[in-house]
């Protein structure tokens, strides 16, 4: 006769013991000992607004930020070159069945502007601890001093919970660039400032090297 749902009010120290708030479900009802009782602990999200506690069957919709990712970037010195090598500290996270996908492009105030060129990752050869991960260019798009550009990262298949990537950022915001998380229909601003653990290498073969050296 207690089937329902309950808000947990205090939680004994020796933690045998729970105390609920009456004022959401009612309280609880004596009943003759030998019942079987089942307390179950549902999923739990972190959310920056208050909540307005619901009945069970109201309904609640949960935007999840960060489905893509995007890190601007611009040379540092007045030069120009070619990608041959974006570097990103990522993780697999359980069996994902997709691959990671990350895109270059050039920026449009602070979102994707023209794509430049993809990169797919199976999934499968990325570790399960976060590491720095080559993902390798065709070396034939050129970067140019004074353009923004972006990087995009993403997942090829659908959002799993529980098969997923992970990508590291730095959260003292030590890079200029800016980065911007997608929820799905928009992209957002973080609520705390970022950037993406990244590098973009440019590559040049060994026999030109050795022309320049001469």
């Amino acid at each position: 006769s207690n089937n329902g749902t309950d808000i947990v009010k205090t939680v004994s120290a020796s933690g045998d013991g729970v105390e609920v708030s009456p004022g959401y479900g009612g309280n609880i009802n004596n009943e003759s000992a030998g019942a079987s009782v089942t307390i179950r602990r549902g999923n739990a999200v972190t959310v920056t607004e208050s909540l307005v506690n619901e009945l069970v069957g109201a309904s609640v919709t949960v935007t999840a930020y960060g489905q893509r990712i995007y890190q601007t970037f611009t040379l540092p010195s007045n030069n120009s070159w070619t990608v041959d090598t974006v570097e990103l500290k990522i993780a697999r996270v359980g069996t994902v069945a997709d691959s990671l996908r990350v895109r270059l492009y050039s920026d449009s105030s602070g979102t994707p502007g023209t794509l430049l060129e993809t990169v797919d990752v199976i999934g499968s050869t990325i570790a399960e601890n976060s590491d720095w991960v080559e993902i390798n260019f065709a070396n034939t798009t050129q970067l140019n001093y004074g353009t923004t550009y972006g990087i995009e990262v993403s997942r090829t298949g659908i959002n799993d919970h529980d098969n997923f990537y992970t990508v590291d950022v730095d959260v003292d915001a030590g890079y200029s660039g800016g980065l911007r998380i997608h929820d799905g229909a928009a992209w957002q601003t973080p609520a705390t400032d970022m950037d993406l653990q990244f590098r973009v290498l440019g590559g040049v073969d060994t026999a030109t090297q050795v022309s320049d050296i001469c």
